[in-house]
């Protein structure tokens, strides 16, 4: 008899368009990528699942490290699932080391996908790890996109694509899971130094929130995330209509004419914030479409781009990325 959550998951992620594909699971040895594996592997021979894992080792806790990949190897080959290690070479930046080992990460598990030919990549986000993003954006400073938290499919090349299957299970579902089916996992204790800004969110803030505001403080967050996907959604349509209207290649680059008549009639009716809004998407939108690089844009550098857009003033700037923008002859040209 399947466990509740098996059944779940199947109902959850329709696991009959997965099978014509091959899978790859991140796999830190953690709960919650352990437990994700299983629930792939419990139905794999019902779906023909092809599944693979990969563990990256970023050599930061020593022999606890270690021992995490051993884990993994040790589980995967019980389960019969090819399984990829790597220890990481983590190149250091001003972004400080969190986002550094992110960033090797998620090159590593990339690489690996298109390597072994897997459209997809799944990792191991749940419900829990969303309100915890969402409340994170917020005090940090976020906009609509950033309040939506993470998403359940995005796209990290033209051959792979980034998958969370769990992102509706809670932690505690997860756990419940993993005990009633007796399967072991790796405790990461650096999860537990609030040094770290997430940690001390988690561990401090969060129960501290639902003792003294609110007790189901993460279903509200994740309502809120919900409405605020719901909102950006229905505006990337807007600015792909608009897009649609106006831009077009050129080149190694785009070609925007922000005074087409059409144009100037499907952004009259708005007012100046209103329009000035829609063609700050607008442009978020070609960067995301042509992986352009949005790490170091921030709200001042979309600003000065839907300036650009609005204002016929003849102007060249040069963005993040050594990305080139001028307005000349009432056109907008993008080269990178």
């Amino acid at each position: 008899m399947r466990h509740p959550l098996e059944e779940k998951f199947a109902a959850a992620n329709n696991l009959a368009r997965w099978s014509p594909h091959r899978i790859l699971i991140g796999v830190s040895g953690g709960a919650d990528s352990v437990a994700l594996l299983r629930l792939f592997c419990a139905w794999r021979e019902n779906f023909g699942l092809k599944l693979f894992a990969a563990h990256a080792n970023h050599q930061l806790r020593g022999e606890e490290s270690d021992g995490d990949e051993a884990f993994v190897r040790k589980l995967c080959a019980s389960l019969d699932v090819p399984c990829v290690c790597e220890r990481l070479v983590i190149k250091r930046t001003a972004d400080g080391l969190e986002a550094d080992a992110r960033r090797a990460r998620y090159d590593f598990l990339t690489r690996t996908a298109e390597t072994l030919g897997c459209r997809f990549l799944a990792l191991a986000h749940h419900r829990d790890d969303q309100a915890e993003t969402i409340l994170y954006r917020i005090l940090r400073g976020t906009g609509p996109a950033g309040l939506a938290g993470m998403t359940k499919l995005r796209r990290l090349t033209e051959a792979v694509t980034l998958v969370r299957p769990l992102l509706t299970f809670t932690r505690a579902e997860i756990l419940d899971y993993l005990a009633a089916v007796g399967q072991k996992f790796r405790t990461d204790s650096s999860n537990f130094s609030v040094r770290l800004a997430r940690n001390r969110l988690r561990l401090e803030l969060m129960p501290q929130l639902r003792q003294d505001f609110n007790p189901v403080l993460d279903a509200a967050l994740v309502r809120l995330g919900g409405l605020a996907g719901e909102m950006c959604r229905f505006v990337e349509a807007q600015a792909q209509r608009l897009a649609d209207l106006c831009v077009a290649p050129v080149g190694n680059g785009l070609r925007i004419q922000p005074t087409l008549p059409e144009v100037r009639q499907f952004t009259e009716f708005l007012p100046t914030e209103s329009r000035r809004f829609l063609w700050t998407e607008l442009f978020r939108l070609l960067w995301r479409k042509n992986g352009l690089p949005q790490q170091n844009m921030g709200q001042e550098e979309w600003s000065q781009l839907a300036q650009m857009a609005m204002n016929e003033e003849e102007t060249a700037r040069v963005f993040p990325g050594n990305v080139r923008v001028r307005r000349e002859d009432g056109e907008i040209w993008i080269e990178f």
